[in-house]
C-alpha cells in the first residue's frame, strides 16, 4: 500500500513540471474523446493529474484581488531570479527581465494559452471546475485592460466585477524584496515553446 501511494504521488507531483504540459494536457484530451472510464485506474491517473495542474495554477482562477496579489508575488520572483542571473553574467531566462517584461502579456499569455485550455478540458467532465473558467475570463480581460491603459498612459480602467478600488490604483510596482507569505505557481510559453520553472514561495 506504502509503495502504491508513494509511487502515485511521485507520478502526481512531476505532473505539475511545465516542460510537461502540452503532452499531458493533450492525453487527457485524447482519453476524453475516446471515452475514459475514471473508474478505470489507468484513466483515473490522467484525471488526478489534471486536477492537481489546475490546483497548482488556480490563483488567476480566484477573484481578482487574489489573482492581482498572487500575480504580482509570482513575478517579483520572476525577476528576482533574472536579476541574480544578471549579477552572475548569465543568460536572462525568459520572462524574468524586469526591464523587458510585459506583465499583463504574461498573465494574459499564460491564462489564455495554459491555464484556460486546461480547466476546459478538465471541466468537462468535472462541471464543479466551470466558475473558475469564468474568473479566468474576466481576470485575462482584466489584464489586457491594464495594458490599453499603461499603453495609453491612463488609469486602469476594470472591469464591473472587480473591486472599484483596482480602478482607480495603478499596476502595482514590482520591488526587488522578496514576498512573504504568498504561494504562487505560474507558467507561461517561452521562446521556443518551452516553460520557464514553477515558482513557489512559502516563506
Amino acid at each position: 500500500m506504502f509503495t502504491t501511494f508513494r509511487r502515485l504521488v511521485i507520478s502526481l507531483v512531476l505532473a505539475t513540471d511545465m516542460q510537461h504540459h502540452v503532452e499531458l494536457v493533450s492525453e487527457f484530451k485524447a482519453r476524453v474523446s475516446s471515452g475514459a472510464d475514471f473508474s478505470n485506474p489507468e484513466d483515473r491517473l490522467p484525471l488526478l493529474k489534471m486536477l492537481l495542474k489546475c490546483a497548482d495554477s488556480s490563483s488567476q482562477a480566484r477573484p481578482w484581488s487574489v489573482a492581482e496579489t498572487f500575480a504580482m508575488a509570482a513575478a517579483a520572483e520572476y525577476f528576482l531570479q533574472g536579476d541574480e542571473e544578471k549579477r552572475r553574467g548569465l543568460p536572462v531566462s525568459p520572462m524574468m527581465d524586469r526591464e523587458s517584461t510585459s506583465m499583463w502579456k504574461m498573465q494574459t499569455g499564460s491564462i489564455d494559452y495554459v491555464i484556460l485550455p486546461m480547466v476546459m478540458a478538465v471541466a468537462k467532465v468535472c462541471p464543479q471546475l466551470t466558475p473558475l473558467i469564468n474568473f479566468l475570463q474576466r481576470n485575462s480581460e482584466t489584464w489586457r485592460q491594464r495594458g490599453r491603459a499603461s499603453i495609453q498612459g491612463s488609469s486602469p480602467v476594470v472591469s464591473g466585477s472587480n473591486p472599484p478600488s483596482s480602478a482607480a490604483a495603478p499596476l502595482p510596482s514590482l520591488s526587488s524584496k522578496r514576498t512573504s507569505g504568498t504561494v504562487s505557481a505560474i507558467g507561461t510559453p517561452s521562446v521556443g515553446g518551452g516553460m520557464p520553472p514553477l515558482i513557489l514561495s512559502s516563506e
